[in-house]
């Protein structure tokens, strides 16, 4: 299972293994970025990249036995997800899960 994230004409995907961390930052985890503009999405992207820099010790230490999921893939993917609302400011989040 996963989490489908789409801005534009950019694509995204996540595992739900990492829930768990995303949770740690909000208590929607990613599924905050749906329907907020690139804008909207920004601050909030930023500040969850942050948290997960912060702490990764401690999200290392959740990172799924079977691979998929990992907290730098994750990290990884926020920069992403952050650039990806950087090119389209005015452009709204859709998620699918």
């Amino acid at each position: 299972m996963s989490y489908d994230m789409r801005i534009g004409d950019k694509y995204f995907n996540l595992t739900f293994n990492v829930s768990e961390m995303l949770y740690r930052h909000n208590t929607k985890g990613i599924k905050f970025l749906d329907n907020k503009t690139g804008e909207e999405a920004f601050h909030i992207l930023l500040s969850m990249l942050n948290f997960f820099l912060l702490n990764k010790n401690e999200f290392e230490k959740l990172n799924p036995e079977n691979g998929w999921g990992s907290w730098e893939n994750t990290t990884r993917l926020l920069f992403e997800l952050i650039r990806a609302s950087q090119d389209n400011p005015k452009l709204k989040w859709k998620l699918s899960y």
